[in-house]
């Protein structure tokens, strides 16, 4: 039962690092296309 804890809080830390760096490639697409608009 920890061991299962402690696997969903790492995954749970990669889903959070995924979707800030899925963010920041968002916000550079954004500023690519103003840029080159």
């Amino acid at each position: 039962m920890e061991f299962i804890f402690h696997l969903w809080e790492g995954d749970q830390k990669t889903v959070k690092k995924f979707r800030h760096s899925g963010v920041f490639f968002m916000k550079m697409k954004f500023i690519f296309h103003t840029i080159l608009k």
